[in-house]
Parts: structure tokens; sequence; C-alpha cells
């Protein structure tokens, strides 16, 4: 498998690359990302992840330039199917990615975090969980 940047990349160019990988049918993953070394997060439009994926009918991650991993855990919630961060070993080793690079505990802590994201999102089928019986016995007094 490919994985595909579309950072610093209009449709048209996006549509030239996929259309290459599937006249050769190869294996394509597409990699949203905003190219700026950190990159704001008003500029990430995490929602393109949906937008690719529906576009053109490939798996979609994302590529994460940010100083921090909220961005990367919300876009594994949104279905991206890999994701990708620089690390080093100090953000304040001279280079143009360091600040927007997580150092080996950051990438611990990103880690964990996404092996979460697929237990907290659910199955989306309303229940009372057993641990809400009593709360609610306790709260609901008229219902005694």
């Amino acid at each position: 498998v490919t994985f595909l940047s579309t950072g610093m990349c209009s449709y048209d160019q996006i549509d030239q690359a996929v259309e290459i990988f599937k006249k050769y049918n190869s294996k394509l993953i597409l990699m949203h990302t905003v190219s700026t070394y950190p990159s704001e997060l008003a500029d990430l439009n995490l929602m393109m992840i949906n937008e690719l994926a529906a576009r053109y009918k490939v798996p979609v991650g994302y590529s994460g330039h940010e100083t921090n991993v909220s961005p990367t855990i919300v876009a594994a919630s949104l279905g991206a199917v890999a994701v990708e961060r620089h690390i080093t070993l100090s953000r304040a080793m001279y280079g143009s990615d360091q600040a927007a690079s997580l150092e080996p505990s950051g990438l611990k802590n990103l880690v964990g975090a996404l092996r979460k994201v697929t237990t907290v999102k659910g199955d989306g089928i309303k229940r009372v969980v057993e641990g809400e019986m009593p709360i609610a016995k306790k709260l609901r007094y008229w219902e005694s």
C-alpha cells in the first residue's frame, strides 16, 4: 500500500494522482494533511477526511503537524484509517519540523489515546448502562 499525502495539493492534483493508482490497480491510502510546521489548528479542516473518502472511494488517513495530539485523536474518531506524526528526541533540537514533532512521551500518550477511540465511540445504540441504574433510582424519586 502507498500512503499519498494531499498536503499542498488541489483537487485537480489529487484527482490526477488517484487516477494513476486506480489505473494500475495499486493500493492507496490518501493522507489528509496541511503542510505547515507546525500547523495552525484553524487550518486543519479535519472534515476533509470524510470528504476525501467519499470523493475518491479509498481509505483516508491523517498526517498531523500540529503541536499537540488532540487533532490526531479527532481524526481517528472521524475514521482516519492511519495516522502519521513526526517524532523527535527533543522538540528543542534544530530543524524545520521539531516544533510539530512529538517527543517519545508524547508519542506514547498519543498511542494510548488512539487505542481508546473505538471503545469511547461505542456502537451508537442508546441504552441505560448498569452503573446508571442505582443513580436513576436515587434521583428519580417519582418513579420509586
